[in-house]
């Protein structure tokens, strides 16, 4: 069968979709800036117009950039990074939910729960107990 494909003259496209050999080192190193600004500064609030500036881009052209290139807004991405923060600081288990809340930096407890479940599948609490 594979003989078969491989010696075969018909081909047709299965995507009309571009391939994309890669991206231009201008591009990666935007993303890269991007990516170690959030990282970095996760735990407070991040307004969409500062980190378009790090990204030297418009407000509208950065949210249209970062969503065509990780397929995501830039909003759910830093709430996934603050989970991911959070999760390591529960499993450290020093602190308690709600000073976790703000040091992973969300602003309110209610807020903090929904994006975690809507992340992990489980609330803060039942995180902490695996058994659950």
């Amino acid at each position: 069968m594979l003989q078969l494909l491989a010696q075969t003259k018909s081909l047709s496209r299965l995507s009309v979709a571009p391939v994309l050999l890669g991206t231009p080192a201008k591009e990666d190193k935007r993303m890269n800036e991007v990516l170690q600004f959030t990282f970095t500064q996760c735990h407070r609030k991040i307004m969409i117009s500062e980190i378009a500036s790090v990204a030297n881009l418009s407000v509208e052209a950065f949210c249209r950039y970062f969503k065509v290139s990780t397929r995501k807004t830039y909003t759910n991405f830093l709430n996934e990074v603050r989970i991911s923060n959070a999760c390591k600081m529960l499993i450290e288990g020093n602190k308690n939910i709600q000073a976790i809340c703000f040091d992973s930096g969300f602003q309110n407890l209610s807020h903090f729960n929904r994006q975690f479940k809507k992340v992990t599948g489980k609330t803060p609490s039942q995180y902490m107990q695996p058994n659950l």
